[in-house]
């Protein structure tokens, strides 16, 4: 039985633009936002310093493994904009 999880929105131009000024692979970017999207559909997230942890070392180890069979060199997205201990 298929089970819809939700959605995954990109802004394609915008990611591109933000992949060449920080002089990233463009490709690596998207899937590093793809991945990131997924987790947040399985429900991880990134709203405490516990969330943030498990989301963080996951995304690490999935992006890992993911980079030493296709020679890409993605990382976590969660170095930029989330939790930030008050």
């Amino acid at each position: 039985m298929e089970q819809m999880l939700g959605d995954i929105v990109l802004g394609i131009p915008y990611i591109y633009d933000e992949s060449r000024k920080h002089m990233e692979h463009f490709d690596s970017v998207v899937l590093t936002m793809v991945t990131h999207g997924i987790f947040h559909l399985v429900g991880y997230d990134h709203e405490t310093q516990d969330q943030w942890s498990q989301m963080y070392n996951k995304e690490l180890d999935i992006l890992g493994k993911f980079n030493k069979l296709t020679g890409y060199q993605c990382s976590p997205l969660l170095g930029v904009g989330h939790y930030v201990e008050t």
